[in-house]
This record gives C-alpha cells, sequence and structure tokens, in this order.
C-alpha cells in the first residue's frame, strides 16, 4: 500500500464491477473493525476520530458506502446489500471473521450485518444509532425529523434539498466563506457535548473534508440513503439472531437520534448490552469514549 492509499484510501472491483473505496488505520494483525459511517459522510469520517483516539489494538477499516467518496453509485440497493459488499471486501482481505460499528446513519446497515451474515461475526455495535421510521417517528423531532418525513412521503424532493443544503456549498468558488457558513449551520443548536467538539483543533477542518468526499459524486449516495432509512429495512430488529454479540451506545443529550431512540432499539433487541452515556451528545460518544467502545466491541 502506498502513502496515498494509506492516507486517502484505496478501492477494489466488486463482482458486479462495481468498485468499492475504503480507508484503513490501527494494526494489520489485531482483529477487524469494519466502521460504517454517519449521514451524509464518507470513510473521512475516520479522520475525526484520529482527532481524538489513538487508534490501536484494532485494525480498522471505513467503507463509503455506494455512491459515496470511492464507491460507485448502485441502482435499486437495499440496507441488506451493503453486507454482501463487506464480504467481498472481507474475502479480498483475506478476514475471516470481523465486528462491525455503525455511527448514527450507518447503524441501519450494522443491523442489516447483523441480521444477514452472522456466520461471519465477532460482534456488532452502535453508536447514536438510527432506527426504522415507525420507531424514529416517535422519538425524533425538530430538523432530522423533519427530514426523514420528507423523505418518507415525498422522496423527489431529498435530492434537490440535499444540493441547497450541502452540494452547493461544498462546492463554492469561496471556499472560506462557505466554510464558514457550513460550520454555522453545523453546529447550531447542538447540545453542550457536541458543541465542545468544535474546539478541538482540526475537527471542522476534517468534517469539512469528509463532507466533501460525501458529496464528491453529487447527492445521488445520501439521497439512497436517507430514503432507505423510511422504508421496511428488509428484517425486524427483534430478528436479529441471538448469536450476534450486539452492543449499544447512546448518549442522553444526543439531539440527533434521541436517547428515546436508543433505548427503544435496546429494548427491540432484547439480548443487546447497551449503555447510555449521561452527560454526552451525538458525535461526542462516539469521540470521547472511543477506546472503551473499541476495546468492548472486540473483546466483550
Amino acid at each position: 500500500m502506498n502513502k496515498h492509499e494509506l492516507e486517502e484510501g484505496r478501492t477494489i472491483v466488486l463482482s458486479d464491477g462495481r468498485k468499492l473505496g475504503f480507508i484503513e488505520r490501527g494494526d494489520p494483525e489485531e482483529k477487524v473493525v469494519f466502521y460504517l459511517h454517519g449521514w451524509p459522510c464518507s470513510r473521512f469520517e475516520m479522520l475525526l476520530i484520529e482527532l481524538f483516539a489513538n487508534i490501536k489494538g484494532v485494525r480498522m477499516i471505513a467503507i463509503d458506502r455506494p455512491g459515496i467518496g470511492l464507491s460507485d453509485f448502485k441502482k435499486k440497493r437495499t440496507i441488506l446489500d451493503l453486507a454482501d459488499d463487506i464480504i467481498e471486501l472481507a474475502d479480498f482481505l483475506e478476514i475471516d471473521k470481523f465486528s462491525i460499528l455503525g455511527l448514527s446513519g450507518g447503524a441501519p446497515y450494522a443491523h442489516g450485518c447483523a441480521f444477514k451474515i452472522p456466520d461471519r461475526l465477532n460482534s456488532v455495535g452502535v453508536v447514536s444509532g438510527l432506527c426504522p421510521f415507525h420507531i424514529a417517528k416517535k422519538h425524533i423531532p425538530g430538523a432530522q425529523g423533519f427530514i426523514l418525513k420528507l423523505a418518507r412521503f415525498t422522496p423527489w424532493i431529498m435530492g434537490p434539498m440535499l444540493n441547497l443544503m450541502f452540494a452547493r456549498l461544498l462546492k463554492s468558488e469561496n471556499q472560506e466563506k462557505a466554510k464558514k457558513k457550513m460550520k454555522v449551520i453545523l453546529a447550531e443548536n447542538l447540545p453542550e457535548p457536541d458543541k465542545k467538539l468544535y474546539d478541538k483543533p482540526g475537527y471542522f477542518d476534517a468534517t469539512w473534508k469528509d463532507l466533501q468526499e460525501a458529496f464528491i459524486n453529487g447527492s445521488k449516495g445520501a439521497k439512497r440513503d436517507v430514503n432507505l432509512y423510511v422504508r421496511d429495512w428488509g428484517f425486524e430488529l427483534r430478528d436479529i439472531p441471538e448469536e450476534v454479540k450486539f452492543f449499544l451506545w447512546h448518549g442522553e443529550m444526543d439531539e440527533d437520534t434521541p436517547i428515546g431512540v436508543g433505548k427503544a432499539v435496546s429494548q427491540e433487541i432484547t439480548h443487546s448490552v447497551s449503555k447510555f452515556y449521561p452527560n454526552e451528545g451525538h458525535m461526542s460518544t462516539l469521540l470521547n469514549n472511543f477506546q472503551e467502545i473499541i476495546s468492548t466491541l472486540v473483546n466483550g
């Protein structure tokens, strides 16, 4: 692997001819965790983790979902389809058993892996995880709830809305002005634990790079994600096999996916081991507790 691939990521060609992009960090000789990024993000979410944690004792592989970053778009993909892509990547890298960690909008795909490929898994974890729409509509208010309802009832509007919210700013000729505006948008109305993250040197620059990569191919990948979140996932959470070690972490100050979501998911997956942090928000739950989360996931 050359330096550019180490820093920026690389691709493999899947059996259907699509490219799948991914980036690796940590120790190649340790247990493997496939990391499933949030929404609307990319494999570069790993750069945010690196700001807060020394990734050691684990081999982390973050992938771009289809249509995002280095990964080609896939028409008519489903939540469960990503498990097949992960299996192909694992086989290519000669990895037999592995764990899955999904953050926020990556959680539905982590649940899908737990349901579809239990024989390949050591464990599955979700942090600040999104849930099926029938649960989400009861617990997610405000802007996030509004976006989910739009995706559910007027899915055609998501492309123009994502271009307005993200793509236009990210591709602006005046990058400094655009970055300042995006920072205000993202930091507005955050709970204190999440707001404090922006004080970390390099945090917003890494966030900006992550978002730019998410929309480098346009908004189709992010649009497909959110439209899938609000449809039937193809399985029920309660049907995730008990043989799968399942962990859940959620901040009680989370306003993107409120604590009611985490508790409802914990009740659906009755064998899950859940931890709720009273003083954490959405991203802060992962970034401030990364070592504990990873240690539990690979050793629990």
